[in-house]
């Protein structure tokens, strides 16, 4: 019959794509039934989990998920079987996105941090057909991002224990990134104003701001390092001696773009 062949050969193609498509994502996917009962995954979410050996129907459904170990990261709350987004997108119909999740791995090969997604599939009237999830290893990426973390965190201590700041100007805009401990030099909380050219020079002391000026403008129009010590008034009019040392900054096409550097209280 010609439109049975027809429905035949499209469900044919349509598994084809699926296949192909399985194969060559990177990412791992797995595929659930309505009950959450794992029905297929591909090699990526094989070689994520260490799942070599083990079958999808070895999980039937969502209390199966118990079996599957997961802590959410950064936290370490772990998931039970109803926590994890395959659950929560086959049995509320709830959209997951970007969660990270740290697992244990089946094969006994360690922990990843893997970012999850998963989504309900639903019929053209709403019935629900089952749920796909996808995950990546981000452990890497992770990893890199808290170890830049506790650099900042270290150097932050190292600043207020030092009394000193960082300010990276940029010529462009007019204004300056400061520190934390920058903006309380001058009298300031984090963040309550702009820092501008206008702004710095008016806490310069009146006898150190033409010199202090000339400096700063020189350092920008010969790239070279510069280092002075002029006094500052902070908000409350307290004085003080500041060391201040920096560098133009380069941009990509060879130009100067701005200046980077710290300031010490010497008082």
């Amino acid at each position: 019959v010609p439109g049975r062949a027809d429905a035949a050969s499209t469900r044919e193609r349509d598994a084809a794509l699926l296949d192909a498509m399985m194969t060559a994502l990177p990412a791992g996917v797995a595929m659930a039934a309505p009950g959450g009962e794992l029905l297929r995954w591909n090699a990526a979410c094989e070689a994520l989990w260490g799942l070599a050996g083990i079958s999808p129907s070895a999980t039937p459904d969502v209390a199966g998920y118990a079996d599957w170990k997961g802590w959410r990261y950064p936290t370490g709350e772990p998931l039970g079987p109803h926590d994890w987004p395959m659950a929560r997108a086959v049995e509320r119909r709830e959209y997951c996105t970007g969660e990270l999740i740290e697992v244990e791995r089946f094969d006994g090969s360690g922990r990843c941090v893997a970012l999850i997604s998963s989504a309900p599939v639903l019929s053209a009237t709403g019935e629900l057909l089952g749920a796909v999830a996808v995950q990546s290893d981000v452990t890497d990426r992770v990893r890199a991002e808290q170890a830049v973390r506790l650099v900042e965190e270290r150097l932050r201590i190292a600043l207020e224990a030092a009394n000193a700041g960082v300010f990276d100007w940029d010529a462009a805009t007019d204004v300056s990134a400061w520190t934390d401990q920058h903006y309380r030099l001058f009298g300031y909380e984090p963040g309550a104003v702009t820092p501008t050219t206008a702004l710095w020079l008016g806490h310069v002391h009146p006898d150190d701001r033409a010199r202090i000026a000339a400096v700063t403008t020189a350092a920008l129009a010969s790239g070279q390092p510069f280092a002075a010590d002029y006094r500052i008034r902070a908000v409350d009019g307290t004085e003080r001696w500041i060391n201040g040392q920096g560098i133009a900054r380069v941009g990509r096409d060879g130009r100067l773009t701005g200046l980077v550097g710290a300031v010490v209280d010497i008082t």
